[in-house]
């Protein structure tokens, strides 16, 4: 006859087979030592900074209106007969 088995413990057993591939599977996908993140950082620190130092300002140009040197010279315009009323 077979050995008896505690299926609670067998399910347990390959819950933690299948928990161990999956964290050997991420270690690969994401895992990173702790001085190549800092490595990584450091290096995106430098080039922000680069580019900060190598930016050129903003130098704001007067925007062009509709008025004229010629329409701003020349005065409001008057009524032909100023003294008679309407």
């Amino acid at each position: 006859m077979g050995e008896i088995i505690n299926l609670n413990q067998y399910r347990k057993a390959l819950r933690n087979l299948e928990n161990q591939r999956k964290s050997v599977e991420n270690r690969v996908k994401f895992g990173r030592l702790k001085s190549e993140k800092k490595a990584s950082n450091r290096d995106k620190t430098r080039n922000i900074h680069a580019l900060d130092m190598a930016k050129i300002e903003h130098i704001p140009v007067p925007l062009l209106t509709d008025k004229t040197p010629e329409a701003a010279s020349t005065p409001p315009h008057q009524p032909d007969n100023p003294g008679k009323g309407t």
